[in-house]
């Protein structure tokens, strides 16, 4: 009995173990984040090291913050810009800066990056937080001067970002998208624009193309990814032929197929190839030179055309002196409009 009292005793005036992170004096700390933040990620894709660790507590975060941002690639995932825009002034890129609270977001961390050049956008519910951003851009007067490649995904109406990059040169989205005239109208004012991809995997149309087209008269390069939509190339050279400063264009020829009855069927590994199969079997598959010599003919300023499969490789053609076409060597997914690489990429969600 006596001895179960002292061991109660004991426990009693023992305090609880601290955490070992707490123990630690700043300075302490910080000789371990410096040795932590020379450390590479143990695979590729993985997260490194320095993120990890600053993901242990508040006051780790705050100390690794300037070893976080001195990485040529950041993935990085945080609620509050707050502590961030004194960090990001020399930052070269920003691979992934993903926020779930759009409340919380601010402008002003994208302009306190004056060298951004690339700026990536994607709302995982478009026409709610893009209204959010429209007015969070109104009210804070966004101006990105020096942001020259704008990628959107799933951003309706978003002229108000196009507005904010007054010497945009290249435009990235999906299409067709909603409220997508607005976006365009907007595009038409940018002098300085030189090159526009588009990519729709639910099968460009003919109509789809001359619409888009009549805002991209002034552009002189193109690019539409996805699949066509029961068309033949040959059927949408009218699409390109009134466009005078095009000099480059790089257009799918994967076919659309419709997988509904296909997926009924196949179930396992098969499913793709059979896709493949009818893709490679399509009735409006046609020869790739002849395609080449129609858009050449029809096109007075194109210089060079790519056909893309979904494999990203291509077939790439020239005009020749003699006005002849000249085959290049196919390539893979090389850099099309040779994009610099200072990003930031924003992936926005409203906070469930």
């Amino acid at each position: 009995m006596a001895k179960a009292k002292r061991s109660a005793a004991v426990t009693a005036t023992t305090p609880p173990l601290l955490n070992f992170i707490d123990r630690l004096s700043d300075d302490c700390l910080w000789l371990i984040i410096k040795k932590v933040a020379k450390l590479k990620a143990p695979t590729w894709g993985a997260p490194t090291p320095i993120k990890q660790f600053s993901a242990v507590d508040k006051r780790t975060r705050q100390l690794s913050l300037p070893f976080v941002f001195q990485s040529d690639k950041l993935r990085w995932y945080y609620e509050s810009a707050t502590d961030l825009h004194r960090h990001v002034q020399t930052l070269r890129q920003a691979h992934s800066i993903v926020t779930a609270n759009l409340v919380a977001f601010s402008w002003t961390l994208l302009v306190a990056m004056p060298r951004l050049t690339e700026l990536h956008i994607k709302l995982d519910d478009g026409e709610k937080l893009a209204s959010q951003l429209r007015s969070a851009a109104r009210t804070s007067r966004l101006q990105l001067p020096s942001v020259i490649t704008l990628q959107i995904q799933h951003v309706p109406n978003a002229a108000f970002l196009l507005r904010a990059c007054p010497h945009l040169e290249t435009f990235v989205t999906n299409h067709p998208n909603k409220q997508w005239k607005q976006t365009f109208k907007a595009l038409r004012e940018k002098s300085a624009l030189q090159h526009v991809e588009l990519e729709n995997y639910k099968g460009w149309k003919p109509k789809q193309l001359e619409d888009v087209n009549d805002y991209l008269m002034h552009v002189r390069s193109l690019c539409f990814k996805g699949e066509l939509h029961l068309v033949k190339l040959t059927d949408l050279v009218h699409s390109f032929n009134r466009m005078e400063q095009l000099e480059s264009l790089a257009v799918t020829k994967q076919q659309w197929i419709n997988t509904t009855y296909l997926r009924k069927h196949f179930l396992d590994d098969r499913l793709l190839d059979e896709i493949d199969y009818r893709q490679e079997i399509s009735p409006y598959n046609e020869d790739e030179e002849a395609v080449a010599r129609a858009f050449f003919h029809e096109c007075k300023t194109l210089t060079q055309l790519r056909l893309l499969d979904h494999f990203a490789t291509s077939a790439t053609f020239g005009r020749s002196q003699d006005g002849a076409v000249a085959k290049s060597d196919s390539s893979e997914d090389d850099d099309w409009h040779g994009c610099p690489m200072k990003i930031m990429y924003l992936g926005l969600g409203l906070t469930r």
